[in-house]
């Protein structure tokens, strides 16, 4: 029976919706058909339905981590250490 209440899938329109897309605000189901889920900020998890997800993988940079270069000292107490294992 449906009510107000019920929450309808977006992307496969079950009576299921769990999740809300973080991009739209629609309700999505939760199965991976319907959703993509992406690391976000202090550990959480960003949920995007699939109408936005190619909207938001346009708006992703790329991240490059910066290489640090070891001194001689620091590669002799790091071998000094696996040694020691």
């Amino acid at each position: 029976m449906y009510t107000d209440y019920d929450v309808s899938c977006k992307e496969c329109d079950v009576f299921d919706g769990l999740e809300m897309c973080d991009n739209c605000g629609y309700a999505v189901c939760g199965h991976p058909a319907c959703v993509s889920s992406f690391p976000h900020y202090k550990n959480s998890v960003w949920s995007v339905c699939n109408s936005c997800k190619e909207i938001v993988l346009k708006k992703f940079k790329p991240y490059y981590e910066k290489k640090i270069e070891a001194s001689p000292e620091t590669e002799a107490v790091m071998a000094l250490l696996l040694l020691s294992n």
